[in-house]
């Protein structure tokens, strides 16, 4: 083939699909038995407005650039999403009132002019059970199947007009550079694959295991990763009461996320997440561990404190009780003492003609997905 992909998420899956648009015969390999699994699967599958990243970023203007093509790319192929709108919400604190305001700042230099700033009265008219002191409004942000996303993605690369591939239950035991044919050799548990242009890493955990793989790779190329575990719980409204929420509802962002949010499925039923639990790369073994603890009850006192301070009623036990769903780990680069920007590592950085890796592939990753394969 041109090109081999290594793995099968939402962004190793666009970038397969974007190349075959672009004539180019591409195998894709997953080492797990079905597509996009581990991260890609387990998010709040939330279409970004690309709020929260600093400008000239990758994430900025990769989240800008995607949602357009994601937004285009579900309507073309008639896929489940819901434009509901969102909410960020400052609590009564003096010091979250000037952080919500110096995000709006920054939005607007960013050139997000459908954004709004509201008052307390205001967000309660959005919102009437959210408490707060003040609210930036974004009409559209939304919701959608990531499932139903992957597997149309899939399916235009496997009905493409160049002979590519898919594969899955198919891990990368190692990648050598070939001079002979200006191409790679990518060795994988189901034989070995020739790469006659090029090899694109995209294994989202498994990055920094991945590029150990490739002969030849420097060291010192690689940044350290990090990975952040968290878990949701979706609201269960007793007597079969109406849901809270019509929109998102979100906190001010903290360290490693972006705040316990208030989430909306497709059925518009209520979920909250993710926390954030810092994991270290011992504890990643072969296969993540998605699993809740066997006694949830900390975890719940945690999101309850946490939601309490936008949403008080979740305390009243009368009407409402969370659920354990369901659990993601999100792949993040330590930049200068920061967990910081998505990282592309082309030839510029490393040296090896042909060679893309990608690391740090988190939210907003998702969204910026389409706007990542045309980048690559």
């Amino acid at each position: 083939v041109d090109v081999v992909v290594v793995g099968g998420g939402a962004i190793g899956s666009a970038i397969a699909r974007e190349l075959t648009k672009r004539s180019k015969s591409v195998a894709l390999l997953e080492k797990l038995s079905m597509f996009g699994m581990d991260t890609s699967s387990r998010s709040s599958e939330v279409i970004h407005r690309g709020i929260y990243y600093p400008k000239n970023t990758l994430k900025s203007t990769l989240c800008i650039d995607g949602r357009e093509r994601l937004l285009a790319y579900l309507k073309e192929k008639s896929l489940p999403h819901n434009i509901c709108g969102k909410l960020i919400v400052a609590s009564s604190n003096d010091s979250d009132v000037a952080r919500l305001r110096d995000l709006f700042d920054r939005c607007m230099e960013l050139g997000l002019s459908d954004l709004s700033f509201l008052s307390a009265e205001d967000a309660a008219s959005v919102e009437p059970e959210v408490v707060c002191s003040a609210a930036i409004w974004s009409p559209y942000t939304g919701v959608f199947d990531s499932r139903a996303v992957l597997d149309s993605v899939i399916y235009d690369i496997q009905t493409s007009s160049t002979d590519s591939f898919v594969s899955t239950n198919c891990e990368v035991t190692g990648i050598t550079r070939q001079q002979s044919i200006d191409g790679y050799e990518v060795n994988t548990t189901l034989g070995p694959i020739i790469a006659r242009e090029g090899v694109v890493l995209s294994p989202g955990l498994y990055s920094s295991d991945v590029i150990s793989r490739v002969h030849g790779f420097p060291a010192r190329c690689v940044p350290v990763s990090k990975y952040a575990k968290g878990y949701y719980f979706r609201l269960r409204v007793k007597d079969q009461g109406p849901q809270p929420f019509k929109h998102l509802v979100y906190p001010l962002p903290e360290v490693g996320g972006l705040g316990i949010h208030s989430t909306l499925n497709l059925n518009g039923e209520v979920r909250f997440g993710p926390n954030v639990e810092w994991l270290g790369r011992e504890s990643m073994g072969k296969f993540p561990d998605y699993s809740f603890p066997e006694d949830t009850r900390p975890l719940e006192i945690e999101f309850r404190r946490s939601i309490a301070k936008y949403w008080p009623a979740v305390d009243d036990h009368t009407k409402y009780s969370l659920l354990p769903d369901y659990t993601g780990i999100r792949p993040k680069v330590e930049l200068e003492g920061q967990y910081s920007d998505f990282v592309v590592l082309g030839s510029e950085t490393h040296g090896m003609k042909g060679l893309v890796c990608l690391m740090g592939m988190e939210s907003p990753g998702w969204t910026s997905s389409l706007a990542i394969a045309d980048f690559v």
